[in-house]
């Protein structure tokens, strides 16, 4: 067999963000209204894993065992979103792309090659639950390192569904079983597809927040309810606080998969 293009990385991080989610109190997203008052309220969302420092903290600790890396980052949409949410007008890739971007990273840096590409993915909050489907999506998909950062599904249906149905894809997947707890913010049913991580994922890195009025209290399982590989940890830290470089859950996370990641 062949190896892959020089240029490919030996790690690709994907990290999906969750709603469109603010630092700063005075920039508030108008879509953080409950999409039973606001539905598909999605237009906000944007890429704010990368900006954050999320994605290269945890590629810093990939790196640090002498990989290569590359990260891509994804708004918690179907589509593309073209918004301000960075600050700038700017275009924040979606599902449909990432699909896209993963077979050509699959097709080209992955199967048929004698020094595979690996993949770690990352979700926060919705991106959680974008970043499940896509597991879900391609059950044979190897996956080395999956982290959730405190995912919850609270409205993703009626924040989602009707880009599906738009784009022809009402049929995808069964909206009334990817959130049982859809009208809670709080807790999470062991079923959400968020809590279930497929076989083809080695490890999975959950990370549960205590912030009162956002997070996941559901501790993750394998779609036979064991729980191999699976590492669920809970920091009295914010939903938001969560993702911050030197935050105590990313320091977990990225010692973890510094560990993990070791030749």
């Amino acid at each position: 067999m062949p190896l892959r293009p020089a240029s490919s990385p030996d790690f690709y991080i994907l990290g999906v963000s969750g709603k469109c989610l603010r630092d700063d109190l005075g920039r508030l997203c108008q879509n953080l209204i409950p999409s039973g008052v606001q539905a598909l309220n999605t237009a906000n969302n944007y890429d704010y894993l990368s900006g954050r420092g999320t994605l290269d903290a945890i590629a810093g600790a990939v790196r640090k065992n002498g990989w290569t890396t590359r990260t891509l980052g994804y708004a918690a949409s179907l589509t593309d979103r073209v918004n301000t949410g960075t600050g700038q007008l700017a275009t924040h890739p979606g599902f449909l792309t990432l699909a896209a971007d993963l077979r050509v990273i699959v097709n080209r840096d992955i199967v048929g090659v004698r020094n595979p590409s690996r993949l770690i993915l990352v979700g926060h909050s919705h991106g959680t639950v974008w970043s499940h489907l896509l597991t879900a999506l391609n059950p044979g998909l190897p996956v080395e390192i999956q982290v959730d950062f405190d995912g919850v599904c609270a409205y993703w249906q009626s924040d989602n569904q009707g880009d599906f149905e738009a784009a022809g894809l009402g049929t995808l997947i069964d909206f009334e079983r990817v959130c049982r707890t859809r009208d809670s913010a709080l807790g999470g049913d062991p079923n959400d597809l968020q809590n279930v991580v497929y076989g083809a994922v080695r490890t999975n890195l959950d990370v549960h927040s205590r912030d009162p009025l956002l997070l996941d209290l559901t501790n993750n399982a394998r779609p036979d309810g064991s729980h191999a590989g699976i590492y669920s940890a809970d920091f009295a830290e914010s939903h938001s606080g969560v993702t911050q470089p030197g935050s105590a859950a990313l320091t977990w996370v990225t010692q973890s998969v510094e560990n993990l990641t070791r030749r």
